[in-house]
């Protein structure tokens, strides 16, 4: 059987065509082999490598005149579907410290934005502060997840000392005045008394000379008759 040169190959009696489509398909195989199929086998490998790591993201609130029994909302909302969902979403508190708890599993960039749910009671003012959140979590070199967390004022480059929100009260508040306690009897006639002596002392001192001056008057007036 006699082949042509130009337009069979002589072993796998295959056209020149056909074995360049072969080929490049090999060659196509060789490099999914060397450079694609690695990279799915390390992104695997980080997913059982990293053990799961809790970030904690505290807040204050504090309160300012009488808000009675009150309680405020927080929320902490994810900006992207690569950010973990914190374990709870709204915390509740009426004053003091409330804590975010998210739980990551790989390094990566993760933003939130965590504000306070806007109340309905006309006489208490809500704080409307908005913080952005970014958790930051990289590999520690030692098989583990290394968090760190950065806050802004939303839509500023502002950062605060702390994550704080404030909520004040415009209720009227009347200061209630005890009236004073009466003194018992023996206070009050000791206080009343000072006035009460001195003006009793006067009389008698008065009533006393009066009396000297009628005594001497009589007298005198006896001496004279005497003499005549």
């Amino acid at each position: 059987m006699k082949y042509s040169k130009r337009n069979t190959f002589p072993i796998f009696h295959l056209t020149y065509r056909k074995n360049r489509a072969v080929s490049l398909v090999l060659l196509c195989g060789v490099l999914f082999v060397l450079f694609i199929s690695p990279l799915f086998s390390v992104s695997s490998m980080a997913a059982e490598v990293y053990k799961a790591t809790a970030v904690e993201i505290p807040f204050d609130c504090s309160v300012g005149g009488d808000t009675g029994s009150t309680k405020f909302q927080f929320k902490m909302v994810p900006e992207n579907a690569e950010s973990p969902v914190p374990s709870e979403e709204v915390v509740t508190l009426a004053s003091g410290q409330g804590t975010f708890h998210i739980s990551v599993q790989e390094p990566g960039s993760y933003k939130y934005q965590i504000y306070e749910v806007q109340g309905t009671e006309k006489d208490i003012v809500y704080d409307k502060t908005v913080y952005d959140v970014t958790v930051f979590v990289s590999d520690d070199m030692k098989g583990g997840l290394l968090a760190n967390v950065a806050v802004t004022l939303s839509g500023t480059d502002e950062k605060p000392d702390k994550l704080e929100f404030v909520n004040s009260s415009t209720r009227d508040t009347t200061e209630t005045t005890e009236e004073p306690k009466k003194p018992s009897g023996d206070t009050a006639k000791t206080g009343d008394d000072t006035p009460l002596v001195l003006l009793i002392v006067l009389l008698v001192i008065s009533v006393t000379g009066i009396g000297l001056i009628l005594w001497r008057k009589r007298r005198s007036s006896r001496d004279d008759k005497g003499r005549e």
